[in-house]
């Protein structure tokens, strides 16, 4: 039986199926992801590490020269190229088209941690860079604050962003423009010189008595027990009261030690109060367009919140899901 005389003696099994598969076409288009972009992955990786306040030969002969001779013995690398200033090293690695790129990152990885103990002291980190259309941000706002600025940075870390990050979809959640407290030491040259105390010195020994450390194990019977030693400060007046010199001066007696905001380089307003910019990142199988609304939605709520009202205000500058769904509805004209 043909398929137009089958439609024509079972018009209710048919209608059935056609019914179903529009149903299941409505269904799928519904959950079907949006991006503004394909998932791209450059074939490129840049491999940073800050060294500030040296020379450029210095950084070449200690950070740049070990960087790029465990790194030159990577697989499928095309391209090497290093830049060498008073900041620290960059090196630039281009591998060949097609490469796996997660697996080389981790390859990267490793190579540094073969490294790690040939560069300076001083180096702290060395990151790793690589673009992906999948790192840009979803969804970028600003935050401009009528409250007190010393009580921003509580806000921010306390209610704002556990908020987003408990959003479906959201990966990640970014603060600029707002520092922590920090312990600032304010040497004064006038008291250092006066007593014979130099700036390398403090740094040693602060750096030196600033530690925990292993003490070794007691064992007890069928017991086994780890010792520790604390020895990081506390306190601002441990720091303060920090001995120099055998006892005969302390730390207070030639610097000013406080607890407090690092000194502003940068400064943002948002009609005329201060402001600070948030960035968010999506999960990588994340439906932009319903992870950029869950955002507004719960911006809103937040902002209409009794406990919060009239104590901030939010600009979106940057919502990614507009950009896809204008998209759509140009193609779909």
């Amino acid at each position: 039986m043909s398929f137009a005389r089958y439609s024509v003696f079972k018009p209710v099994t048919v209608l059935m199926i056609v019914c179903s598969v529009l149903v299941l076409g409505y269904i799928s288009l519904q959950r079907l992801p949006l991006a503004l972009l394909p998932d791209i992955s450059s074939s490129r990786l840049t491999v940073f590490a800050s060294y500030p306040s040296s020379s450029p030969a210095e950084v070449e002969r200690d950070i740049t020269r070990p960087l790029e001779e465990v790194l030159s013995t990577l697989n499928n690398l095309e391209k090497i190229q290093s830049t060498s200033s008073s900041t620290g090293s960059m090196v630039r690695l281009e591998f060949v088209s097609g490469a796996n790129m997660d697996l080389v990152s981790l390859e990267v990885r490793d190579r540094l941690d073969q490294v790690r103990n040939r560069l300076p002291e001083e180096v702290e980190r060395v990151t790793i860079r690589r673009w992906q259309s999948s790192d840009s941000p979803v969804f970028r706002f600003a935050v401009g604050w009528n409250g007190q600025r010393e009580d921003l940075y509580g806000f921010m870390q306390e209610v704002l962003i556990p908020r987003l990050e408990r959003i479906d979809g959201v990966a990640n959640v970014e603060v600029r423009g707002v520092d922590p407290k920090q312990i600032l030491i304010d040497l004064d040259p006038v008291r250092l010189q006066s007593r014979g105390v130099d700036i390398f010195g403090i740094s040693q020994a602060l750096r030196a008595n600033n530690l925990n450390v292993s003490g070794g194990y007691v064992i007890d019977g069928d017991r086994k027990y780890s010792l520790r030693t604390v020895g990081e400060f506390g306190s601002v007046e441990e720091i303060r009261d920090f001995p120099l010199r055998g006892g005969r001066l302390t730390l207070g007696d030639v610097a000013n030690v406080r607890f407090d905001f690092p000194e502003e380089d940068s400064f943002s307003r948002l009609n005329g109060r201060d402001s600070v910019t948030v960035v968010v990142y999506k999960a990588a199988a994340a439906n932009v367009v319903g992870v950029c609304r869950d955002l507004a939605r719960e911006l809103e709520r937040l902002e209409q919140h009794p406990q919060y009202s009239g104590l901030f205000g939010v600009q979106i500058f940057r919502d990614q899901s507009e950009e896809i769904t204008k998209s759509i509805d140009d193609l779909t004209r």
